[in-house]
């Protein structure tokens, strides 16, 4: 049974081959050592600054492409399809109140 066909089955409640699997997302640590280079998708960090460096475009290409990679190798019937960020000319960097390499604390753009 192809996933899609195990997805529908069980959701139609008819007879299928094996309980669909999926997850809600994998974190990078998990991603980069699977898909073999850095992503960008759930890297927190890495995506934030990469959203300030006006790399929109290369944010949604990486879940797209690394949210595939994952299923695949993972052989998962269902995958997360997370919203992506609008399409705006720039992110505003927010305005840290501390300089801290264990902890960022800052406040909302415009504040």
């Amino acid at each position: 049974m192809l996933p899609k066909e195990r997805v529908i089955a069980t959701l139609e409640h008819r007879p299928f081959d094996r309980v669909p699997v999926g997850e809600i997302g994998v974190d990078y640590p998990i991603t980069d050592r699977t898909v073999g280079y850095e992503t960008l998708y759930r890297a927190k960090w890495r995506e934030y600054q990469a959203y300030w460096q006006g790399r929109r475009d290369e944010i949604v290409e990486s879940y797209k492409r690394d949210i595939v990679a994952l299923a695949c190798t993972f052989e998962r019937d269902v995958v997360p399809t997370p919203l992506v960020p609008p399409r705006r000319s720039s992110y505003e960097q927010p305005k840290f109140l501390m300089n801290s390499t264990s902890r960022f604390l800052f406040i909302k753009p415009g504040r």
